[in-house]
């Protein structure tokens, strides 16, 4: 569901920019500068409380923000059995893996490059490694599938807004043209 939000909400924002230039050339030259602002302001490369409060703010209209948020937290939904105590389990790797009743468990080679402690056991871990937990995204909900159903819903806002804004381009553009022809 997300991939095809994701794909119709780019497909609406590349309606907007080809109703709003003059050429195919001129889309092509300003489409690259649309997408990466979208890639660094959606929280995956630098952490959105990290960005300076205007970029905070832009980062609102972001399409993949809601789709990064809403896949990793639908990914990342597993019940933690309640044996998985990590303060217990954060230094089995290898073999001793198959006795772990968590939902991850390091390699040998994680937990030595980790300093001989496993860092993520729990799905909850690794969404606060990411900085998708609860607390940190917006729009969240208190369960699972209520942040990803509300990640969605903003996907589709985003979506029909760009239609929107797509389809006054193209009816100002229309009146342009029938003026001088």
């Amino acid at each position: 569901a997300f991939v095809a939000l994701l794909s119709n909400s780019g497909a609406a924002v590349g309606l907007v920019v080809s109703a709003m230039v003059p050429s195919v050339n001129a889309a092509l030259s300003i489409v690259p500068g649309l997408i990466m602002p979208q890639l660094i302001l959606c929280g995956l490369f630098i952490k959105i409380d990290l960005l300076p409060q205007p970029f905070q703010a832009i980062s609102y209209l972001v399409i993949v923000r809601y789709a990064l948020q809403g896949v990793m937290t639908n990914e990342f939904v597993c019940d933690t059995k309640a044996e998985c105590v990590p303060e217990h389990f954060r230094t089995v790797s290898g073999a001793a893996c198959a006795t772990s009743p968590c939902d991850f468990c390091c390699d040998d080679h994680e937990v030595q490059v980790s300093a001989g402690v496993c860092p993520i056991l729990t799905c909850d871990e690794a969404l606060r490694s990411l900085s998708l937990d609860r607390d940190t995204i917006w729009p969240s909900a208190d369960t699972s599938s209520g942040t990803v159903a509300l990640n969605a819903l903003a996907l589709l806002t985003l979506l029909v807004f760009f239609r929107l804004v797509g389809m006054v381009a193209l009816v100002v553009a229309y009146r342009r043209a029938s003026k001088r022809g």
